[in-house]
């Protein structure tokens, strides 16, 4: 009878999204992933069948851990325009502190792919959609609040702060000046009053 495997599956998640984060998918070899995880190859294979699977299922937590935080910034702000703006601080301050210009692990992987791999496009985009969703929710309660005039849709809105948090995130991986991120922050704020 085969031992059952013993691991940690978070961690070792966590030890292959650092893999992918840092080379992209194609780059990062199985020897790469047995590298960082600790685990044989034939164990790496019976626990997550092939590199695609790991690469989706990195993703997958990748972007629970980051909706999670949004979320968060959002419901411990002290009003809707806040949790906006503390969002966009905050993401500006990670991108500027970004030193090795990693960026974000979906916007990369969305860059590496674009249309060629469509079971990653499709984890990617109900990822960005849902950040959309969460965005034109906030924008909308802050409308509602009149902190932010009725002029434009939520939908707009959250479309143009989702741009712009893309750019954001593509500037970080290419390192520019830490005070752009502050400048861009500024600029998609006063775009969306």
């Amino acid at each position: 009878m085969a031992r059952p495997i013993e691991f940690d599956r978070d961690r070792v998640l966590d030890q292959a999204m650092a893999c992918f984060w840092k080379s992209g998918f194609e780059a990062t070899s199985v020897a790469d992933l047995v590298a960082a995880t600790n685990l044989k190859p034939g164990s790496l294979y019976a626990a997550f069948t092939n590199k695609q699977t790991l690469f989706l299922l990195t993703l997958e937590r990748y972007a629970a851990q980051s909706l999670q935080r949004i979320e968060h910034r959002f419901t411990e702000a002290a009003d809707a325009l806040s949790g906006i703006e503390g969002f966009l601080q905050r993401l500006g301050h990670d991108c500027s502190i970004d030193d090795e210009g990693r960026g974000c692990l979906l916007v990369n992987s969305l860059l590496e792919f674009a249309s060629s791999n469509p079971e990653v496009h499709q984890q990617i985009r109900i990822y960005l959609d849902r950040v959309e969703v969460l965005l034109r929710e906030q924008i909308q309660r802050a409308m509602d609040a009149g902190q932010l005039s009725p002029g434009r849709s939520a939908a707009d809105r959250a479309t143009l702060l989702l741009a712009g948090i893309w750019g954001m995130r593509v500037m970080s991986a290419r390192r520019p000046e830490p005070q752009s991120y502050a400048c861009v922050t500024e600029q998609l704020l006063s775009a969306i009053h």
